[in-house]
């Protein structure tokens, strides 16, 4: 939950509230629009009233991690989000604040920040266009972590891991090499991984038998290698 500003924290419980939502969207020229009957200028910009339904969120409440957005005739939104490509539509972000004015004089006395999310799916309608908000981290569209390993050390030359600070300009960054410095004793810090097989190597499944598919040697007694996946079954497959 937002730390709330000193005015929405005294007139939460007022029976006459004036709370309309800024909505923003971030294309590539933002979008900023106002539920209010008439424009705002609020947040260091102008907020442009629309004919914009907002679904899903309550007043007060700060934890939604999804809501719609239902526009009136918004042919330059559509041009915006450039349909005719996935990127266009999903990954926009959308920022909604509530707008506490004045309710007599209409003028804006703080700013909360209501949501924060992604566009995940955009319907159209005759006469409008529907935004399905999403939350703004979304784990599916995270890329997996990678670890690559190289029997080759990836430290820089003379470096604080690589420890070396002899007279020696250039290194192979090989097992080998890394002994040939300090008479050896620098191999502690070599950071590459030995007994690597060799680059190009992959376990495949061939005439039965689970090969080394840079040398086609077979594993002994053609049992499956550790840790390599079971063949996928051919059965039925023409």
């Amino acid at each position: 939950m937002p730390s709330l500003p000193a005015y929405v924290t005294a007139h939460a419980g007022d029976a006459q509230q004036c709370v309309p939502l800024l909505v923003e969207l971030l294309t590539g020229t933002p979008f900023r629009w106002t539920t209010f009957d008439r424009p705002i200028y609020a947040n260091s910009h102008m907020w442009t009233n629309a004919a914009i339904k907002v679904e899903g969120l309550s007043l007060n409440s700060y934890d939604a991690t999804e809501c719609q957005l239902t526009l009136g005739d918004q042919s330059d939104v559509l041009a915006a989000l450039d349909l005719s490509t996935t990127k266009g539509i999903s990954g926009t972000v959308v920022n909604i604040w509530e707008c506490w004015l004045n309710p007599v004089t209409f003028a804006v006395e703080a700013t909360v920040k209501k949501f924060r999310g992604r566009i995940a799916l955009v319907s159209i309608a005759k006469d409008a266009v529907k935004l399905s908000i999403g939350p703004y981290v979304n784990l599916a569209r995270k890329p997996l972590p990678r670890w690559t390993v190289s029997a080759n050390c990836p430290y820089t030359f003379k470096d604080g891991r690589c420890g070396y600070g002899g007279a020696d300009v250039t290194c192979l960054k090989t097992w080998d090499d890394c002994g040939a410095r300090n008479g050896g004793s620098n191999q502690v810090r070599f950071g590459g991984f030995r007994n690597l097989p060799p680059d190009g190597t992959k376990i495949v499944w061939k005439n039965g038998d689970w090969v080394l598919g840079s040398s086609q040697r077979t594993w002994s007694g053609g049992s499956r290698p550790p840790n390599a996946p079971p063949p996928r079954s051919t059965r039925g497959r023409r």
